[in-house]
């Protein structure tokens, strides 16, 4: 077979360099398995030509080699894809237990006093719009110098991440005609909440005829140094935002914290109301309250810390 024809066009070469579709294409369109023959003995008959039947045998090895090699082929693949599966279902169990470890999430029905330290403030348990709430309320013995009653939650040491709660305020006018039932969350609470970021609402602003006072329906403050009225006069507008609220409905809250920075979202909106950018206390972590002013009857619901860090 040392000098074989090969198909038409292609000229004398080794029959082991023709592969199983070449050979098909030429037997199929070419007839060149007849021509082969012919080429080999001068006879169109291919049973009478022993160098046709050579060059079935090669074609037939080369075929059988090739089929061999295409099976080991999807083997491999197919141990590939099973490894690559494998692999990618150990990397999803390990970032699903990367992330558990990284957010720490805490629920508090506040449905008792278990593990609340009350700050300036009368706190009961009550129910409230059909469900157990943490009332605050003024004290007969409240210190008039102080604006702010706290409830501070045990075991809520909290730098970053999210604060969700249910609140609902009520002005007390007879204690103060220009209190509007303002009622949020303190958050990094220091000194037994001395010292604190604090977001609150006010909900008789929500819906006021007038657009300014709607403008102040929620609120960000720093307690001691930067209390609201200073934000206000320092930067207007910049630390309060308007927010569609009921006084005395159960308001959903939402703070995400990240380093420096808050966002507040109300009742399940994608879009935060209330951007802060320059958490006044810095990058520092302290204890949860839930938090009123003292003119207020204010109620919580449903607290749920997730911490990422």
């Amino acid at each position: 077979m040392g000098g074989s024809t090969g198909p038409p066009g292609m000229g004398s070469c080794s029959l082991e360099l023709y592969t199983p579709v070449v050979a098909r294409e030429f037997h199929d369109e070419n007839g060149w398995m007849a021509g082969a023959s012919k080429a080999a003995t001068g006879s169109n008959s291919l049973g009478d030509s022993a160098g046709v039947a050579s060059m079935r045998n090669a074609i037939g090895f080369t075929v059988t080699v090739n089929r061999v090699r295409a099976t080991a082929a999807r083997s491999g693949v197919r141990k590939l894809v099973s490894v690559f599966c494998v692999a990618s279902f150990v990397l999803t169990i390990v970032n699903a237990n990367v992330r558990a470890a990284g957010e720490r999430t805490k629920s508090f029905r506040l449905d008792s006093m278990e593990g609340l330290e009350i700050v300036n403030s009368k706190a009961e348990i009550v129910t409230y719009r059909g469900r157990k709430a943490v009332h605050l309320a003024p004290a007969q013995d409240h210190e008039t110098d102080k604006h702010s009653m706290i409830a501070l939650v045990g075991g809520t040491d909290f730098k970053d991440g999210t604060i969700e709660v249910e609140v609902a305020g009520l002005p007390v006018a007879v204690m103060d005609p220009t209190a509007r039932g303002f009622v949020g969350v303190v958050f990094h609470a220091q000194e037994h909440g001395a010292r604190a970021e604090n977001i609150y609402v006010r909900p008789t602003n929500g819906r006021a005829d007038d657009q300014l006072r709607r403008n102040h329906s929620v609120q960000y403050e720093s307690l001691p140094e930067f209390p609201w009225h200073r934000l206000r006069e320092e930067a207007p507008g910049v630390y309060e935002s308007y927010a569609d609220l009921e006084a005395g409905a159960w308001t959903k809250m939402k703070i995400e914290v990240a380093g420096t920075k808050a966002r507040l979202y109300v009742n399940g909106s994608e879009q935060p109301c209330l951007l802060v950018n320059d958490l006044k206390l810095g990058d520092a972590r302290g204890q949860i309250g839930l938090w009123a002013y003292i003119a207020t009857d204010a109620y919580f619901s449903n607290l749920k810390v997730t911490q990422t860090n």
